[in-house]
């Protein structure tokens, strides 16, 4: 696994390059939605002019509805709610008129997911698992529904950022720096979500599957986008880490909206870690500064161990509440 990890990380980061420079050297008369086009087509092996100028408005579309959600959690945030309260309001709106059980068995398998993505990304081989169906069908209700949709936002966060940290470990300093912090976020997201599509149609084996739908590369190129920036001004002295780990837990919590919305509708979700954090970690190379790495990682590491470690806790308390509801 750790070898076909690896060589899909090679070939994100190289679409991603050869896209990233294509973007910043283009003809600017031609409007970006046809670069797009053109640049889909030609790395797309027998996709035609057609297929491909769908594909691209569907990515363009898909990075606007991630927008609009950021958007709205960022207006919600400055009105006084919390990410995690904005979160359980998205839910509770997708799961209204559902069937508390069902509702709840969804949110639950989001969790467990979530999860195993945060263990994934913190590289924990964990002798726990976040326990599955805790509640009894007959338990779920409109509290305890909201409570789970609360903790689903608490790791939301550390993914974001768990990412971020794990991306610049691994990011190369001889990339070449690219203008790209200048660029408008809606293009370079989706000059981002481009490549992941681009990567997964040439093969990236387990890591996506090539009919990784535009929602899905667009969710992937939101918080590898937002976060790469907000840490990329706090190493430039924009803005403080705080605020940088603030910013790119928004960006996570809104694709946890996104994929525990999509999860709720009975759609099959996928988080991509380790594509999140190779993309990332290109992004990085091509933006970054030795004083990126510097400034960033120690803080950002040791940030998301002391969020990871308390995660942990509570997943062994729940644990061991089953065993103890079991063992009765």
């Amino acid at each position: 696994m750790g070898d076909n990890n690896r060589n899909g990380g090679k070939i994100l980061k190289k679409v991603l390059d050869d896209l990233a420079t294509s973007y910043v050297q283009r003809d600017k008369s031609v409007d970006f939605a046809s670069w797009l086009t053109d640049s889909l087509v030609n790395e797309i092996p027998d996709i035609t002019a057609e297929v491909g100028r769908k594909l691209a408005q569907d990515i363009i579309s898909a990075v606007g509805g991630y927008d609009e959600k950021l958007e709205s959690l960022n207006n919600a945030i400055e009105s006084g709610v919390s990410k995690e309260e904005w979160l359980a309001d998205q839910y509770e709106q997708e799961y209204a008129d559902m069937d508390p059980a069902e509702a709840g068995a969804k949110l639950e398998k989001v969790e467990t997911a979530l999860f195993s993505t945060n263990a994934e990304l913190m590289g924990d081989e964990l002798e726990i698992r976040m326990p599955v169906d805790v509640q009894e069908d007959n338990q779920w209700n409109k509290y305890s529904l909201r409570n789970k949709s609360y903790e689903i936002g608490e790791q939301a966060s550390l993914m974001g950022n768990a990412a971020v940290a794990s991306a610049i470990s691994s990011a190369s300093e001889s990339a070449q720096i690219l203008p790209l912090n200048d660029a408008p976020k809606d293009e370079l997201k989706a000059v981002v979500a481009g490549a992941v599509k681009v990567a997964a149609e040439q093969g990236l084996g387990f890591l996506m599957p090539e009919e990784a739908s535009p929602e899905v590369v667009g969710n992937i190129a939101g918080i590898a986008v937002e976060g790469a920036s907000a840490f990329y001004d706090a190493a430039v002295g924009g803005i403080s880490m705080t605020e940088a780990i603030d910013r790119t837990g928004r960006a996570a919590t809104v694709v946890l909206c996104k994929i525990g919305q999509a999860a709720l509708q009975g759609v099959v979700f996928e988080f991509g870690g380790p594509v999140l954090t190779n993309i990332l970690g290109g992004l990085i190379e091509h933006i970054g500064t030795k004083a990126f790495a510097d400034n960033v990682y120690n803080v950002i590491r040791d940030t998301t161990k002391v969020a990871w470690e308390g995660i942990k806790d509570v997943a062994k308390s729940s644990v061991n509440f089953v065993k103890n509801m079991v063992t009765e």
